[in-house]
């Protein structure tokens, strides 16, 4: 229903692989929560979005040939 009104759906709280799949089945936009990362502290975000970011990168690298 949200996307009939062009919004994006945002699911809170996600906690587990089996909840990310079956929200990316109800084509949920985003999603946050302890499965994708448990909270961090300021000074610890750069260095694990740099992280995440480098590990992205590679995993394209390694499925593009």
């Amino acid at each position: 229903m949200s996307h009939s009104f062009g919004l994006h759906v945002v699911a809170e709280g996600v906690e587990d692989l089996e909840t990310f799949d079956e929200l990316a089945s109800l084509n949920c936009d985003l999603a946050q929560g302890y499965y994708m990362s448990r909270p961090v502290k300021v000074d610890e975000l750069r260095p694990s979005i740099i992280e995440a970011e480098k590990k992205v990168n590679e995993s394209k690298n390694t499925s593009t040939g």
